[in-house]
């Protein structure tokens, strides 16, 4: 193990990813080496290449291997096992599907609907997923209650994990 920090520009590690990832014309190489990296240092965030970080060869390593995962076309939300939908950030895995960015336009139009925020809503959030519909609405109205469904267990534990 390879515990000893050592300090780095970012750019550094961030600069071998995008190489890798440009090679099979990845359309974000950038963005996606820039959270694969702060996935390998146990970061919630991705990393800017201007930064100056603290890292481990065995981090280095985790990097070099989940970069590896995107150079063969897995989705970045797959290797982190996170997507972002609305406002927050979920959790996600086989059991689940990716949230979808076009699915917020039913969070925008329950909001455009239901204009006062401290309305008492009742949500059924049917084949949830992740999910991010009905905890989304939940965030957004701090009154309402969600009753989530889905034919998967492990899916609504994932639900239970990110409430």
């Amino acid at each position: 193990m390879h515990k000893h920090k050592f300090t780095l520009e970012a750019n550094v590690i961030i600069r071998s990813g995008i190489e890798i990832l440009k090679k099979n014309d990845n359309p974000s190489p950038s963005l996606d080496s820039r959270i694969l990296l702060g996935h390998a240092m146990g970061l919630d965030r991705s990393i800017y290449p201007h930064e100056n970080i603290n890292i481990t060869q065995d981090e280095i390593n985790t990097f070099k291997k989940l970069i590896k995962e995107r150079q063969k076309g897995k989705p970045v939300s797959r290797i982190i096992s996170k997507k972002e939908f609305w406002k927050m950030m979920f959790t996600i895995d086989d059991s689940t599907l990716d949230p979808r960015p076009d699915s917020e336009v039913i969070i925008q139009t329950i909001l455009n609907h239901f204009i006062n925020k401290s309305k008492k809503l009742r949500v059924l959030d049917l084949g949830s997923g992740s999910g991010c519909l009905g905890l989304s609405i939940l965030d957004e109205y701090k009154k309402a209650e969600a009753v989530f469904f889905d034919t998967s267990k492990k899916s609504l534990k994932m639900v239970k994990l990110d409430q």
